[in-house]
C-alpha cells in the first residue's frame, strides 16, 4: 500500500471546516470574524480559544495552544498524527483505502509479553468455541441468538475444562511467574486456569489490544459465580477500561453520541439491535479516566444503565461526574427490571431502539428519580426535593427549559413560582475543579520594538500573497531575527510549489513546532489589507535601519578597543556614514 501523500492530507484538511471539528469537541460562539470557546488544553473559565474559519486555524490566548485542524484532533485526544488523519478523513468523507494508515500504540517491552500471552490466550478461546468441546457452549449462544456474526464481531470464545492455556503456556516455554502475572492462570502447585467450561468475552483496551478477558457460566451450577473477571493487571485497570470503546469510536464520531451501558452483554444486545456505539463500564464506579476517554470522542451521552434503584442511583453518580464538563446527556428509561438485552428477547429491536429514541432529559430524569425518592408528604423531605430541583434548574440555560421547570416544580409542590423564583435567585452552584491540570498561561509580550513589528508586518503580508513574498525575496531577503528568516525561507520554499498559500496547509508544510506557533501569532496579526508595494517597503526600510544599527553598535565596540588611531578615524568615518544612511532612511 501507498503511503499517504502529502497532496493527500491537504485534500483532507480541505475536506472539513476546523469550527465544525472543534465544535463536535467544545462549544463555540461566533465572535466577529472568529469563533470564541473555553480552552479545553487549561483551566478556563473566560472563552480564551479563537478559532478562524478563514485561516482554518486555532489559537489560545493564554496558554498558546494553536495549529491546525489536526493539531487540535491530536492535542484533544492524546493520539498520533496519523490516527487524527483518518478521524478528520471520516469526518469529511475522504477516502483512504489503498494507504498505509496502519499505527500500533506504543507499548512498554516491559508489558509486551503480557499484551501476546491475552493474544495468545484470545486464540486459544476462539479455537476450542468451534470444536465438539465447545458444542454445548455455541448451542447456548444460539440460543440467546448470538449468531456467528456477532461471535466473530466481539471475539467470543470458549474455554473448556483441563487447564487448556495453562499447558499451552507450558509448552511454548512460558515461565510459571508471567503466567501468573497475566491473570489467566491461577497460583496453585503447578498453575491453573481461571476460567474453566465458561463461555469467554475478551476485554480490550481503548487501543484495542486484549488485556483482560470475563468467563460467563452457562449450565446449572447453583455453586459457582455467573461470571468470573480477569483481575487487575500491570495492563488491566478497570477504571481506564471501556468495552467496546476500540470498536465504538468510528460509530460514536458517526452518529454524535455515547451510549454508556452496565456491562458487555448491554453492548452486545444493542450491537444486535443494530445501534454500534455502545460501551459498558464492565461492573465497576464511573472513573475520571472513562471520563476524559469519553469526551475525546463526543460531548453527546446517553446513560443506559439498568431500570432498578441500584441502576437509577449509578446513573446520578455519573451526572454528578459529568457536572459542568460540557455535556450534553440523556438518560435511557428502561423498563424496571430489564436491561437492554431482556428488552431486546422479550420486545425486539423496535422496543430497544425506541427506549433510545425517547431517552429522557437530564432535568426530567432527575425531577422523576428525587421525586420518586421523597416522601411529599414530610416536610423536611419535600424542602429537600425543593432544595435539589433547584440546583439543578439553576443550571438549565435555554430560557424556555428553566420556565418549564419551574412551572413543574410549583406544581408537583404546591409551593408557589415566586418561593421558587427567589431560591434561583440566591442559588450559587459549586463548580468543581476540572479534571485538567493547570499550566503555566502565556503571557504574549504586549509591547514590542518598531523592528520587530516590520519583520512579524512582512511575514503577515507574505503568507498572504505570493508577489509580496516575492518582493521581499527580491529586495531584501533577510530578517534580523534568526526564527523570523527561517520562517521566510519556509514561505518561499512554500510557494515554489503553490500559487497560495492556507495558513493551515503552511502548518503541516512546516516541521518544527516552536516555528508553527509563531505563524499562528503573525497569522492572527490584525493588519489591513494592502493593495500596492509602499507597505512592505516601510517594512523593508525598518528592517535594514535595524541591520545598519547592528553594525554601528559593532564598529563602535571596535573603536573602543582600537589602540590605532588611524585605524580609529577610519571606523569614524565609516560610522558617520551608516548614521547618514539611517536618518535617510536607509534608502538606495
Amino acid at each position: 500500500m501507498a503511503r499517504l501523500p502529502r497532496e493527500k492530507i491537504q485534500e483532507i484538511r480541505q475536506s472539513v471546516d476546523i469550527v465544525d471539528v472543534i465544535g463536535n469537541y467544545i462549544s463555540l460562539e461566533r465572535s466577529g470574524r472568529n469563533y470564541k470557546g473555553l480552552c479545553p488544553f487549561h483551566e478556563d473559565s473566560n472563552p480564551s480559544m479563537s478559532v478562524s474559519p478563514e485561516k482554518q486555524i486555532y489559537h489560545c490566548f493564554v496558554c498558546n495552544a494553536g495549529g491546525n485542524v489536526f493539531d487540535f484532533v491530536v492535542e484533544y485526544n492524546k493520539i498520533s498524527f496519523i490516527e487524527a488523519v483518518k478521524i478528520v478523513a471520516d469526518l469529511g468523507n475522504v477516502d483512504l483505502s489503498g494507504y498505509q494508515l496502519e499505527y500500533q500504540a506504543p507499548v512498554d517491552e516491559h508489558k509486551q509479553p503480557l499484551y501476546q500471552l491475552q493474544d495468545d490466550a484470545l486464540n486459544l478461546y476462539s479455537f476450542y468455541l468451534f470444536t465438539t468441546q465447545g458444542k454445548l457452549a455455541k448451542e447456548y449462544l444460539a440460543k440467546r441468538h448470538l449468531d456467528n456474526d456477532v461471535i466473530n464481531y466481539f471475539n467470543i470464545g470458549y474455554a473448556p475444562h483441563g487447564n487448556v492455556l495453562t499447558k499451552a503456556f507450558k509448552q511454548n516455554g512460558i515461565d510459571y511467574k508471567t503466567m501468573v502475572k497475566t491473570g489467566l492462570v491461577v497460583e496453585s502447585y503447578e498453575g491453573k486456569d481461571l476460567f474453566e467450561h465458561r463461555i469467554i468475552f475478551p476485554i480490550h483496551n481503548n487501543s484495542g489490544q486484549v488485556v483482560a478477558f470475563s468467563g460467563r457460566l452457562f449450565d446449572d451450577n447453583p455453586n459457582a459465580p455467573k461470571y468470573i473477571n480477569s483481575p487487575e493487571t500491570e495492563i488491566f485497570i478497570k477504571g481506564n477500561t471501556l468495552y467496546n470503546y476500540h470498536r465504538a469510536v468510528k460509530s460514536i464520531r458517526q452518529s454524535g453520541y455515547v451510549i454508556i451501558c452496565e456491562g458487555f452483554m448491554d453492548v452486545i444486545a444493542y450491537y444486535r439491535a443494530g445501534i454500534e456505539n455502545a460501551v459498558a463500564l464492565m461492573g465497576t464506579a464511573f472513573t475520571k479516566n472513562h471520563l476524559n476517554a469519553i469526551k475525546r470522542v463526543t460531548k453527546n451521552v446517553y446513560i443506559s444503565l439498568d431500570g432498578d434503584n441500584a441502576g437509577k442511583q449509578a446513573t446520578v453518580k455519573i451526572l454528578d461526574a459529568m457536572k459542568n464538563q460540557g455535556f450534553n446527556i440523556k438518560v435511557v428509561s428502561l423498563p424496571k427490571g430489564q436491561d437492554p438485552d431482556e428488552i431486546l428477547e422479550i420486545n425486539g429491536k423496535e422496543a430497544l431502539v425506541s427506549c433510545v429514541d425517547n431517552a429522557m432529559v437530564e432535568p426530567e430524569f432527575l425531577f422523576d428519580y428525587y421525586y420518586r425518592h421523597t416522601n411529599m408528604n414530610n416536610y423536611e423531605d419535600k424542602k429537600d426535593f425543593i432544595t435539589k430541583m433547584v440546583a439543578v434548574i439553576s443550571e438549565i440555560e435555554n430560557q424556555f427549559d428553566h420556565d418549564y421547570y419551574v412551572e413543574k416544580l410549583a406544581d408537583i409542590t404546591g409551593v408557589s413560582l415566586n418561593i421558587i423564583q427567589n431560591q434561583l435567585k440566591n442559588n450559587q452552584p459549586i463548580v468543581p475543579v476540572e479534571y485538567e491540570p493547570r499550566v503555566k498561561q502565556y503571557r504574549p509580550l504586549s509591547v514590542i520594538d518598531k523592528y520587530s513589528q516590520a519583520q512579524q508586518g512582512l511575514l503577515y503580508y507574505m503568507l498572504q500573497d505570493k508577489k509580496l513574498a516575492k518582493l521581499y525575496e527580491l529586495k531584501l531577503g533577510f530578517m534580523v531575527d534568526k526564527s523570523y528568516q527561517l520562517i521566510a525561507n519556509y514561505i518561499l520554499d512554500y510557494y515554489r510549489s503553490n500559487e497560495k498559500l492556507n495558513v493551515a496547509d503552511f502548518l503541516g508544510f512546516v516541521d518544527q513546532k516552536q516555528f508553527q506557533k509563531t505563524i499562528i501569532d503573525i497569522a492572527q496579526l490584525d493588519l489591513p489589507n494592502i493593495n500596492d508595494e509602499d507597505a512592505m517597503e516601510d517594512y523593508m526600510v525598518l528592517v535594514k535601519e535595524k541591520i545598519q544599527l547592528e553594525k554601528i553598535d559593532y564598529l563602535i565596540k571596535l573603536m573602543n578597543e582600537s589602540i590605532d588611531n588611524g585605524e580609529k578615524q577610519e571606523l569614524a568615518i565609516e560610522i558617520l556614514n551608516l548614521k547618514k544612511e539611517v536618518k535617510n532612511g536607509c534608502k538606495k
